[in-house]
C-alpha cells in the first residue's frame, strides 16, 4: 500500500509533469558498473523517471528517462520494486550526451 504521506516523485519539470529521479555514480571511473539494480520506486504514480549517471567526481555522464506506465509493469513484476540496471535501460531512452 503506498504512504500517504508520500508525494511518489521527486521534481517537477517546466510541464507540470511529476518525476521520480534515480542516480547511480562510479566508485572508480567514467561510468559505473552495468550491473546491480535501482533503489526502491514509489507506489505512487507520476509520470516519467529520469536516471542520472555520474562519475567518480560526481560529474553528469548520462541521463535516461522512462514514462511511468511502461516501467510501472517491469517495477511491480520485482519484490522489492527495485529493477535491475539492464532492465531499465531496455525501456528508457538516453537524453544526455
Amino acid at each position: 500500500m503506498a504512504n500517504s504521506l508520500s508525494a511518489g516523485y521527486d521534481a517537477i519539470d517546466k510541464d507540470g509533469r511529476r518525476v521520480q529521479i534515480k542516480t547511480r555514480r562510479s566508485e572508480s571511473g567514467e561510468k559505473p558498473k552495468e550491473t546491480g539494480r535501482l533503489s526502491k520506486f514509489s507506489e505512487h504514480e507520476y509520470d516519467y523517471t529520469l536516471f542520472g549517471v555520474f562519475n567518480s567526481k560526481y560529474q553528469l555522464v548520462e541521463i535516461w528517462k522512462a514514462d511511468y506506465h511502461i516501467l510501472e509493469p517491469i517495477i511491480a513484476s520485482q519484490k522489492r520494486r527495485n529493477p535491475s540496471l539492464s532492465s531499465f535501460k531496455k525501456i528508457a531512452k538516453k537524453i544526455y550526451p
